[in-house]
């Protein structure tokens, strides 16, 4: 590799290094407004999301009673399903999978 073509190189890895930078905070500030929003309608304890956010569990931990009234997700704007499940330690916990897309999206 010749001086050009390393200084290139270099500029490209900078470039490279500013655009994931530039892709983390997105995806970030993409987190944080959902975050908001989901807050409005469930006290979980625990988010997680998939790669492109068509699918974001929600995690109760164990004796977290959930209490979910119709009423009150009238602004929710998507899908969602209550799932029974177990946490690490073989306790009974509740997750709610939250379908921003549509589960239409999940289901394909």
């Amino acid at each position: 590799m010749n001086q050009d073509n390393f200084d290139t190189w270099i500029n490209a890895i900078k470039e490279h290094i500013n655009m994931l930078d530039n892709l983390i905070n997105d995806r970030r500030m993409l987190k944080d407004m959902i975050e908001t929003h989901l807050r409005e309608f469930f006290d979980y304890d625990d988010i997680e999301y998939n790669r492109d956010f068509s699918k974001i569990t929600l995690t109760f931990k164990p004796k977290h009673h959930v209490i979910i009234n119709p009423e009150n997700l009238v602004g929710l704007l998507m899908d969602f399903e209550v799932i029974p499940a177990y946490d690490d330690n073989a306790e009974r916990i509740i997750q709610i999978h939250v379908y921003p897309l549509g589960m239409e999206e999940v289901m394909e």
